[in-house]
Parts: C-alpha cells; sequence; structure tokens
C-alpha cells in the first residue's frame, strides 16, 4: 500500500518545519467541517446536498451530489447565472463566519506564517483570533477582478486562493470555473500575487496538506504551477480522510496517484488518518519539543552527507564518517545510522533525497563488484542529481585506493584521498561549498 504511516521522523521533520516558519499550511474542502448526526460532514459537501434538489433526477444520477463544483456546474441554467451563485455560496459561508472547530483551533496554536484554503469559510480566521492573533487576509482573482496584495510577515497570512466571499466575483465555484483559474493561473493571467508566489517557489518551504483531495486529476497541475516547477527539498505531508479513499471506486489509481506525489519532486508523503486526532497530537508534541528546537534547529543546518561505499571499506568509511562528524557536518551511513526493523529501500531512498551532499567511495573492492547495494544508492543519487541547480556539487565520486572511476561518474570531478591520511581539506571543501549554497 503507498500510504505512509507517521513515524517520530516524520513528526520531528514537520515540526522542525514549522518552528522555523518553513511550513505552508494547505486547507482542503474536507478541513472545512461541522458535525450533523454525529459525523463531521465538510461544508462543501453540507452545501451540495442542499442544493441538489434542484438537479433534474436523469443528471443526478450522473454526478456526486456531495461534490459542489458539480452540483453548482449542474444547476438549471434558467435559474442560476453567474453573479446568483456567487451570491448563493457567498450567503452560506456568511451563516457559518463565526463558527470553528477543534483541528482549526489547535492548528492557530501553531506558528504558521501563512495558510492557503480553497474554501471560502472563516473556521482558520476565527480559531485564529480566538488565539489572539491578528489574521491578515488576501484572495486571488481568477477573473482579474479586485485583490488583496497580502505580505507574508509577522501577522498569519490566511490565503483565499479560490476566491472571497468577501468578493463574490473571484469565487471559484463550478467545474468550467476550475478550468478557468487553472489557465489564468497557468497564464498568469492575471498574476498569483508576488508574495504567495515567492512562498511556493522557495525551495526550502515544505507544505501540510488537510483534506486537500490527492484523488483529484488536477492537483499535479496546480502544484506545478504554483511552484513554477522549483523541486523542494524537504519532504511534505498530507492527511486525507479515510473514508473518501476507501468508498472510491477507482482505487488503482489512486494508488498510482499516491505513489507519483512521494516519488516526484513535489516530495509528499500521503497519510489516511484523523484530522482531528493528528492536529491535537501535532499540537502536543510542537509543546513537548519546543524547548529542544533550537538542538534540533543546530542539527538541521548542518551540510548533510550521505557515505556510500563497498562493505570491504567500512573502516575507511567509519574514519570519513567520525572526521566529518567532528568537523561540525550531518554525516549519514548505513552501519551508523540503520535501525533494526527499518524499510531499507525506502530508508534509503529518504536519506539521499534529503541529503546536500553524496559522497561515493570509488575503490578496487567496488570496482571488481559485478552486483552492489553501492550501485542502486548510485542510482538514486543520480535521480536526486537532476533536480539540482545545473553545476551544484551533489555527487562527489571519491577515491580511495589506486582505482578506475566508474564509467558513469566520469563527467564528474572527483576527490583523490588515496594514500591521504589527512581528510579535512576534502571536509573542509564541503563545508565552504555548503554555506555559499545557503547564501545563494
Amino acid at each position: 500500500m503507498p500510504f505512509c504511516d507517521w513515524k517520530d521522523e516524520n513528526w520531528k521533520t514537520l515540526i522542525y518545519s514549522i518552528k522555523r516558519g518553513k511550513c505552508i499550511l494547505m486547507l482542503g474542502p474536507e478541513a472545512a467541517a461541522r458535525e450533523i448526526d454525529g459525523e463531521m460532514q465538510p461544508l462543501t459537501s453540507v452545501l451540495a446536498q442542499q442544493l441538489a434538489p434542484e438537479i433534474p433526477e436523469r443528471v443526478k444520477t450522473q454526478i456526486d451530489c456531495r461534490d459542489l463544483q458539480q452540483v453548482l456546474q449542474n444547476l438549471p441554467g434558467e435559474d442560476y447565472g453567474g453573479s446568483d451563485l456567487s451570491q448563493k455560496v457567498a450567503a452560506f459561508y456568511d451563516q457559518h463566519k463565526e463558527s470553528t472547530t477543534a483541528l482549526h483551533r489547535d492548528l492557530a496554536a501553531l506558528p504558521f506564517k501563512l495558510a492557503i484554503t480553497t474554501t471560502p469559510d472563516n473556521m482558520f480566521p476565527k480559531a485564529l483570533e480566538e488565539c489572539e492573533k491578528s489574521p491578515q487576509i488576501g484572495w486571488y482573482n481568477f477573473r482579474g477582478g479586485a485583490q488583496a496584495n497580502p505580505s507574508v510577515g509577522e501577522n498569519p497570512l490566511v490565503f483565499y486562493l479560490y476566491g472571497h466571499p468577501g468578493e463574490p466575483d473571484s469565487l471559484l465555484l463550478t467545474e468550467n470555473d476550475l478550468l478557468d483559474f487553472l489557465v489564468s493561473l497557468i497564464s498568469r493571467n492575471p498574476e498569483l500575487q508576488a508574495s504567495i508566489r515567492k512562498e511556493f517557489k522557495d525551495k526550502e518551504n515544505s507544505f501540510l496538506f488537510l483534506g486537500f483531495g490527492f484523488k483529484q486529476w488536477y492537483l499535479r497541475i496546480l502544484l506545478h504551477a504554483l511552484q513554477d516547477g522549483n523541486p523542494k527539498r524537504h519532504r511534505s505531508f498530507a492527511l486525507e480522510p479515510m473514508q473518501a479513499y476507501q468508498e472510491s471506486a477507482n482505487i488503482t489509481d489512486i494508488h498510482r496517484n499516491v505513489f507519483f506525489f512521494k516519488r516526484s519532486d513535489y516530495r509528499i508523503q500521503i497519510f489516511k488518518q484523523d484530522f482531528h486526532e493528528f492536529a491535537r497530537e501535532l499540537r502536543e508534541r510542537y509543546g513537548e519539543c519546543a524547548g529542544q528546537i533550537s538542538t534540533q534547529q543546530a542539527e538541521q543546518d548542518k551540510a548533510k552527507v550521505f557515505i556510500s561505499y563497498a562493505t570491504e571499506d567500512k573502516e575507511f568509511a567509519h574514519k570519513l564518517y567520525q572526521n566529518m562528524e567532528d568537523a561540525g557536518l550531518n554525516p549519514w551511513r548505513d552501519r551508523e545510522n540503520l535501525r533494526g526493523g527499518d524499510n531499507w529501500e525506502e530508508v534509503i531512498a529518504q536519506v539521499i533525497g534529503n541529503a546536500d551532499y553524496f559522497v561515493l567511495l570509488q575503490s578496487r573492492a567496488l570496482e571488481n563488484r559485478k552486483k552492489s547495494i553501492v550501485f542502486q544508492e548510485l542510482h538514486e543519487a543520480l535521480k536526486q542529481q537532476k533536480r539540482f541547480k545545473p553545476g551544484s556539487k551533489f555527487i562527489i565520486p571519491t577515491k580511495i585506493d589506486d582505482c578506475s572511476l566508474l564509467e558513469n561518474l566520469k563527467h564528474i570531478h572527483s576527490i583523490d584521498l588515496s594514500g591521504k591520511k589527512d581528510m579535512m581539506p576534502f571536509i573542509k571543501n564541503i563545508k565552504r561549498d555548503f554555506e555559499k549554497r545557503k547564501n545563494q
């Protein structure tokens, strides 16, 4: 199954990103819900079911009457024009403008500087106000009308990507609107506000998606347009309601979609979990870790170096590991960092994906190998190399004895440590390059 399980390492990564102000909260339609008959139902679904009786019976059998965009798309045209729909949706959300939930209160207690929402509810701003925070409000108007020009700063910004009810003509309502929205976003007509685009393009930012709907076909297009093709250095996390996936008939397509987002440049791991339980635990863990963040930040600010080596070269690898650690780098090698029970392939892919440098120890032992785990690690590193800016150092071939370079690495400048006892010049070069990279 491609869905992931929460581990301590995931919590640490997410909490660290939030603490640094480098995590963007992404609230989808499933996140804004209210309790009806003992069950939490998204407001979009509540409104859709209120309007669905107005759709002809022959049409209702062909659509999902809990999907607001589908319902609004198929309301009788003679009864509803564009302004009629906008006003009706705005009026519905106005009835709930004083409502919020425990989910939103738990999230509001955390220092998110930017929250993107795709529904016109007031739940997160209301929760921020209850936490005595003063939220800024901004929105995108894909039709080119009035829109705010917010800045991401000290006060948290809640940005309505699909329009704001205070400007009803900005609302994305129907499936046709969605297509027009994507065209406007991609063509930059109108342009998404510079402050928002900058946050999406920042390769250091990660995302926390709640109920965003990763089973939807258009999410790849939307995220590609928002990130402007910039790959992320750090993992992002997405939570989706279990029921929505269990009830879907296209489970194979969903699994393929989940796998795509996990392995692609988006680096999004998708989990099936109760939102309220997750938000409550996140708030608790954040409070527990608050005193440890400075130590974690010091660790995270060190260059992460993956050391790949043949088993015969483990003594040299261990010495290099110790020298790097003593010099203030954050090295990784399997014998030092893998734990019993870890899924090797998954852990290695994640670690190489998070690494700043990949040091491959080339030796006669490796040269004589026909098969080796090292080659699989190198294959993963070559994929990661493509995500770095041209000219950037990532893979560092390093000779440790009299051997030939691997054929597929001859185009990359190599380092010769054979016969050298002092590794510090090599290590200092990595540190200098990393400092230069951070300042670019």
